[in-house]
């Protein structure tokens, strides 16, 4: 009767621990036991978050490669505690993907079921507690996620699609020019100075992050109107951006690249390898 006190004490401490956590996520393993008082041995604290995700208590995500835990609604608790067998092996298969997705083939082929599957994932998605979403990577697929997490930025395209999906030329044609104007009108221009000058401006209602300022300036600087310091600072090349000549080549790191007509011969410089077309490519 000790033990399971002991035990039910510290499932309540655990709990209460990733309740008072600072990222909406959850918590790292790691994290909780450092957040405990009374710290219990590591097999010990492993297998009282196996028997808390077991009983629906706390929900278990991988984000970005690392295994998260956080507290479930007490709502979202009641409905788990009411799902069958299949139910719940199609449930955690798709938790333990987090915000990655899984695609429909592959959740199928996890939880085996055949002719099941269809029904077992309708009813989960009338529980809302899955979803399913299609990816910019491949608009064919349909993939499916918990109801309470967003897609990963990689599936949604982040800022540079619209709510179909579609690459929107015009809207980073404005954030460009925008940028080019800020850098322009400074001697030095840091990311984070681009960053705050383009959200005083509240040219988007996403939220732009300083990763999507750096794929902008990126840009510019493969057009051949900035230049990037030793610091990391981008200061403009003299060029104009309205009055510089388009064509598929300007378009690319190649346009503007001082050792081009190396390229393909020298064993150190070619496409394959080229981190400035590799970096474009993926913008």
């Amino acid at each position: 009767l000790h033990t399971m006190a002991t035990s039910k004490m510290l499932e309540r401490q655990v709990c209460y621990v990733i309740s008072q956590r600072v990222t909406p996520e959850g918590m790292e393993i790691k994290d909780i036991m450092a957040a405990l008082k009374k710290k219990p041995s590591p097999d010990r604290l492993a297998s009282i978050l196996n028997a808390l995700s077991a009983n629906h208590t706390l929900q278990i995500s991988n984000v970005d490669g690392k295994i998260l835990y956080s507290n479930l609604a007490t709502e979202t608790s009641k409905l788990l505690r009411g799902l069958n067998h299949d139910q719940e092996l199609v449930y955690r298969v798709v938790e333990s993907v987090g915000r990655e997705g899984i695609w429909s083939k592959i959740l199928k082929e996890k939880t085996r079921l055949t002719r099941k599957f269809l029904k077992t994932v309708g009813q989960l998605e009338k529980k809302h507690l899955v979803k399913s979403f299609k990816s910019v990577n491949s608009k064919y697929r349909k993939y499916y996620i918990l109801s309470d997490l967003e897609p990963a930025d990689y599936h949604v395209g982040g800022i540079w699609y619209d709510d179909k999906m579609v690459f929107d030329h015009q809207f980073v044609e404005v954030l460009l020019d925008l940028t080019f104007k800020i850098v322009t009108g400074h001697e030095m221009s840091s990311v984070m100075l681009v960053l705050s000058k383009l959200q005083e401006r509240g040219v988007t209602t996403v939220a732009l992050k300083e990763k999507d300022v750096q794929k902008l300036l990126n840009c510019l600087v493969y057009d051949g109107l900035l230049d990037i310091t030793d610091d990391g600072l981008y200061k403009s090349t003299g060029l104009n951006m309205r009055h510089l000549p388009q064509n598929g080549l300007t378009q690319t790191p190649c346009g503007s690249c001082p050792v081009a007509h190396l390229c393909g011969v020298h064993p150190d410089v070619n496409p394959r390898t080229c981190i400035y077309l590799t970096e474009w490519l993926d913008f």
